[in-house]
């Protein structure tokens, strides 16, 4: 397959914002643009409602920023006035981490000055500010602590943003103003015939929210009409017949939409992008993209491209790779811990193919489900990620075909097992048999329903359990800083029992439940306080039905927390267990001494700990313990609750967590150093210790219950040799179908071998599209770090 020349030159010339190393694959710098403006009208505005603030700030914002048409688009529309340029939301970033970036010369230097003007105005006014003044000294040092304890602050990572955005494909920004306009004279009527009391409190709040949402659609509006008149004026000038009539087309299709109703499949993207990102990155900077996009689009795809057959399939084809390349280009900003933790990745987009129909559950697989899989099979691009919501009644030619992808290298799209993804969402949060079916993963893995309970925050936070697991030992000392810091769970050594020394772990992971739930709660409501999102709020049906903004609008709570290093603590259990209480052929406080050594005078102990039994080889005595550990975290965290009183599941997302926390978790019993990586998946075996082939670590994996877990990775490499041919593709289809029916909630592989991972370290010239997986998402082979590169080379490569 090969990429038409139009999509040739754009991914040649698209702008990625990858992490590589300590900064980007391309160079970027920070747009002082949306900073400038939003700081104007909050000057302008102060005493008025905070929603209509933010409208009046993103319409500022939208109505200044300069556009522009690069000469090859179908598709228009930037967040920016430059490609190379990043979004910040100056209001709610930590101003160190702005000053890290000036520092670093990451701005015009004509700019300077003004950017330190610009923190200075909101030092005292962002949501840095709101936080430092609601927590205690303590859990401020714990939540600042670099991800060694806990991740949990907004102000250091991006929020979410999972529009209905049917409702602007299907009725336009028009026809959400008119019902807005609708609730304004019922709530005017409303007011007047109010007597008082809190009802006169409530009318006024969603008079200003109303007000606010309308404000904001009517800006989008206008910067459509901006790429219409743009694209009108350039094509008065074009020379070339072909991009004149594109140029004119585009102006036709901003000047209907996303005002208007989508007419057709162009349209509908175009529709879909514009919408996406005023209230996707604009208003406030959100990852992931939580969207079924073979479903979202398939009215008008099907219209145009298979029953009136006006546009041809490789049109729209090209229109989607666009698309894809688009999504490839947004960047965020983030502090140095998570460029360390997103190595060959940034922004995070995450699209859901497949699955079922949520109004019956039959297959929803169709030919877009296809289409995407060809556009990712002749982009071969990293980013963005997809994943596939497999169940025993797929449409086999679009299982066939994403197993194709997986086999021939890709690495995407990663497989989710349907029963089990609509189960937890029913079981756990309570969400209907439809809404559940509806269902599209957020963030990197976890799936929620895209009807009626999309989110607007995000419900996710995380923590570390070998860190945890470490403070156990130490009775609260981290001991890689000497620092007390955890709850007193007693002395190690007093322990006489495996059982009492797994309840001290379980207070000490209890703590730190409570702990960064309560941190998260209190950063969620500075959060709600001061980030009110008046276009998104026009995006959701329960907000326009409410008439308030979508951040003070009642949600059914979905939290989860991510678990890095869960396998780890797990195989440090076991060769506790097995060597220390069951076998005594070791004292606990022979193993303190030898973690607080590092192993170092101590490798021939060091060897019998790393020997000792370990999760993925469907051994029992091994694999209660790690039951035992996933069960107990998950009871713990159903004890702690959210913003919305909701308590969270645990999800096995490392991303690059393992690698950067690698300096900060110290030496553990399962034989790792302070320094080396931590397990690479969820619920998949550390590299190398999966010793009985494949289908013992599936077999491990299988004993876990899955739906007490929100999500959990399982990653394999597989030798390319053993699934080529006819012969070899049947076989792996049975071997990724035998691992769905077991029960595991989702598998991704590598279909590549350590020789040709060694080479491309050595000759990364060569290599430029060889794409690996990494944990919830997938990079670029030379676009990571030699340690990075080094853990994924040392996976265990397995022969099915």
């Amino acid at each position: 397959m090969a990429l038409s020349e139009r999509i040739a030159r754009y991914k040649e010339e698209h702008v990625p914002k990858h992490f590589w190393k300590e900064g980007y694959v391309k160079p970027v710098y920070l747009s002082i643009l949306r900073s400038r403006a939003y700081t104007k009208v909050w000057k302008e505005t102060e005493g008025e409602p905070t929603s209509i603030r933010r409208a009046k700030a993103l319409a500022e914002y939208l109505d200044t920023m300069p556009i522009f048409i690069r000469p090859h688009e179908l598709l228009v529309g930037f967040y920016a006035e430059d490609p190379h340029a990043l979004p910040v939301c100056i209001e709610s970033t930590e101003p160190d981490f702005i000053k890290k970036i000036i520092a670093d010369g990451n701005v015009k230097q004509e700019e300077v000055g003004e950017w330190n003007e610009l923190l200075a105005y909101w030092a005292d006014k962002g949501l840095n500010k709101l936080l430092l003044s609601r927590l205690t000294e303590k859990e401020l040092k714990l939540a600042k602590a670099d991800h060694t304890f806990m991740e949990v602050l907004p102000t250091q990572y991006t929020t979410r943003s999972q529009a209905e955005y049917d409702l602007v494909l299907e009725n336009g920004l028009n026809g959400i103003k008119k019902i807005l306009q609708e609730k304004v004279e019922k709530l005017d009527e409303a007011r007047e015939n109010c007597v008082g009391g809190r009802e006169a409190v409530e009318i006024n709040n969603k008079q200003n929210d109303v007000k606010a949402m309308i404000i904001a659609v009517e800006a989008v509006i206008r910067w459509a009409n901006r790429y219409s008149e743009l694209a009108r004026r350039m094509a008065k000038e074009e020379k070339d017949p072909a991009r004149k009539k594109e140029l004119e087309q585009i102006a036709r299709i901003c000047a209907n939409v996303p005002a208007n109703p989508a007419n057709s499949f162009w349209e509908a993207v175009q529709s879909h992008w514009l919408t996406f990102l005023a209230c996707h990155v604009i208003e406030q900077l959100s990852h992931g993209t939580s969207l079924r996009l073979d479903q979202i689009f398939w009215k008008w795809y099907e219209k145009d491209v298979i029953l009136d057959k006006t546009l041809p399939r490789e049109k729209a084809l090209e229109l989607m790779e666009e698309f894809l390349l688009k999504i490839d280009e947004l960047g965020r900003p983030l502090p140095l811990v998570w460029r360390k933790s997103l190595q060959g990745n940034n922004y995070l987009a995450t699209y859901t193919i497949g699955g079922t129909k949520p109004e019956d559950g039959s297959d929803a697989c169709n030919d877009m489900t296809i289409l995407i899989c060809d556009a990712l099979d002749e982009l071969w691009i990293n980013h963005p990620d997809f994943k596939f919501r497999w169940h025993p009644k797929v449409n086999p030619r679009a299982y066939e075909r994403v197993l194709e992808l997986q086999r021939k290298g890709l690495g995407q799209p990663s497989i989710k097992n349907e029963d089990i993804a609509i189960a937890t969402l029913i079981d756990h949060y309570g969400f209907t048999l439809e809404e559940a079916r509806s269902w599209a993963v957020v963030g990197c893995i976890s799936p929620a329903p895209t009807i009626n309970w999309g989110r607007c925050r995000r419900d996710a936070w995380t923590v570390y359990p070998a860190k945890i697991l470490e403070l156990t030992f130490f009775n609260g000392v981290n001991p890689t800083t000497g620092e007390e810091i955890g709850i007193k769970t007693g002395d190690a050594r007093d322990h006489k029992t495996f059982e009492e020394f797994f309840e001290a772990y379980r207070k000490q992971f209890a703590w730190v439940m409570r702990t960064s739930a309560r941190i998260k709660t209190i950063a969620e409501e500075c959060n709600n306080q001061l980030c009110k999102r008046p276009f998104l709020s026009a995006l959701f049906r329960r907000s326009l039905e409410s008439c308030r903004d979508i951040m003070d609008t009642p949600e059914k709570g979905m939290p989860w927390v991510n678990v890095p290093g869960i396998v780890d603590a797990c195989d440090s259990l076991i060769s506790l267990k097995k060597l220390v209480f069951d076998d005594k052929k070791y004292t606990m406080s022979e193993v303190l001494e030898a973690l607080k050594s590092n192993w170092e005078g101590y490798e021939e102990m060091r060897q019998d700990f790393i020997n000792a039994p370990k999760f993925g080889n469907n051994d029992d005595y091994a694999d209660e313990v790690a039951k035992k550990t996933y069960a107990m975290i998950a009871e713990e965290m159903s004890k702690v609750k959210d913003i919305n009183n909701a308590s969270p599941m645990p999800s096995g997302l490392i991303i690059t967590w393992m690698f950067s926390t690698a300096d900060k978790v110290g030496a553990l019993p399962n034989g790792r150093k302070l320094g080396d990586w931590l397990t690479d998946g969820g619920i998949s075996p550390h590299a190398g210790y999966d010793r009985k082939g494949p289908m013992a670590a599936i077999l491990s994996a299988a004993k876990i219950d899955h739906r007490k877990q929100k999500a959990n990775i399982f990653n394999q490499k597989l030798s390319p040799s053993c699934i080529e041919g006819e012969a070899g593709f049947k076989k792996f289809k049975d071997y990724v179908t035998t691992i769905l029916n077991l029960g595991l909630d989702m598998i991704q592989f590598n279909v590549v071998d350590a020789k040709t991972l060694r080479d491309a370290q050595q000759h990364p010239e060569k290599y430029p599209n060889l794409v690996v997986r990494v944990s919830g998402y997938n990079a670029k082979f030379v676009e990571m770090d030699k340690f990075v590169q080094d853990a994924i080379i040392e996976r265990t490569q397995h022969v099915i």
